[in-house]
């Protein structure tokens, strides 16, 4: 549980780190922008471009504080926005200067950190045979900055090309570092893991050895789903209408691949149904009590766990056969 507590607070530093980290390079190329309208000097990016990246930044920071998220969802989400983001901005400016291509190094290197060495390698391959054909495509759409805007100006091209390098390689440095300290985490949380399920390190284990070994697995997962049974029964977590097999998870201190075998081993049944089973119970019990008048229906399912009524009168009749009005009318006629 601690180890997955630590990766879920890494995620959020890292969050924080990049969103605020992008806001300062938007507020800073806004600030560019405004300058050389000032001083009547020529700023290749448009405007528009900046408020887009800027909104676009925002939400994304919205999102990352409401931190219930999938981690690869959000971050692939992110960075398809960021493809899609920096291919545009190389459009424009790619006619002027090739260093914006360095854009992209930052791009490859969140693709190692949601996937691994290999993927993010075939990913860098189509990077590069895309900025091959960025400038083509460019001067096809009509869409490039004239290759002599910074003509007389040379000093403010050489500024362009030391800020993007230093945003490449900021970004880049700064990616690979969360990189590193998540994989730490990561191995952390797989020894923990062994040593909840060890595994025999003997290549051509005997019978008698895998006879054992799927005994001790099958005694450990008995133990974890009467863990499991527990923390329904005592703490009445399904209640919760947010609560989901990965916070059950973190109350056991295990992980949700365990947890879901466990409870399909031993109890045959999917995490979706065991909450659903105690939910609809909890329905039941209530509806039978001699308060039952005395609370609406959408009061009882609601302290029962279910959140929206649609959901809870398709799973009340598929446990009853009832909807919720023909079983509490049949309770009035009894």
């Amino acid at each position: 549980m601690e180890t997955q507590n630590a990766l879920a607070v890494l995620l959020r530093k890292f969050g924080k780190w990049f969103t605020f980290s992008v806001l300062g390079i938007f507020s800073i190329s806004i600030s560019g922008h405004f300058l050389s309208m000032y001083f009547a000097k020529p700023f290749a990016l448009p405007l528009y471009i900046l408020v887009i990246g800027i909104v676009g930044t925002l939400h994304t920071a919205f999102l990352l504080h409401k931190a219930t998220f999938d981690f690869r969802t959000i971050y692939g989400f992110i960075l398809f926005l960021l493809i899609i983001f920096i291919t545009y901005v190389c459009l424009v400016l790619c006619t002027i200067d090739h260093t914006i291509y360095l854009l992209f190094l930052p791009v490859v290197t969140m693709m190692l950190l949601l996937t691994d060495i290999k993927k993010a390698g075939m990913f860098s391959v189509f990077i590069i045979i895309l900025c091959f054909f960025l400038e083509s495509i460019s001067c096809y759409l009509k869409i490039g900055v004239p290759a002599d805007f910074y003509k007389n100006n040379e000093s403010l091209l050489l500024i362009q090309q030391y800020f993007v390098i230093l945003i490449s390689v900021y970004f880049s440095f700064l990616i690979l570092h969360f990189y590193r300290e998540i994989e730490k985490v990561k191995e952390q949380m797989k020894y923990k893991t062994k040593e909840i399920f060890p595994y025999h390190e003997t290549e051509n284990p005997s019978e008698q050895q895998e006879q054992e070994q799927q005994e001790d697995h099958m005694e450990k997962y008995r133990k974890l789903y009467g863990s499991i049974i527990e923390i329904f029964q005592k703490d009445k977590v399904y209640k919760d209408p947010n609560f989901n097999i990965r916070k059950l998870a973190d109350l056991l201190d295990s992980n949700t691949t365990y947890v879901s075998k466990a409870m399909n081993i031993e109890g045959s049944k999917k995490f979706n149904q065991l909450i659903n089973e105690y939910r609809i119970n909890d329905v039941l019990n209530m509806m039978k009590s001699e308060n039952a008048r005395k609370y609406t229906i959408e009061h009882i399912y609601t302290q029962a766990g279910f959140s929206q009524q649609s959901t809870f009168n398709r799973i009340f009749k598929e446990y009853t056969g009832e909807t919720p009005s023909e079983y509490l009318e049949k309770l009035k006629n009894r």
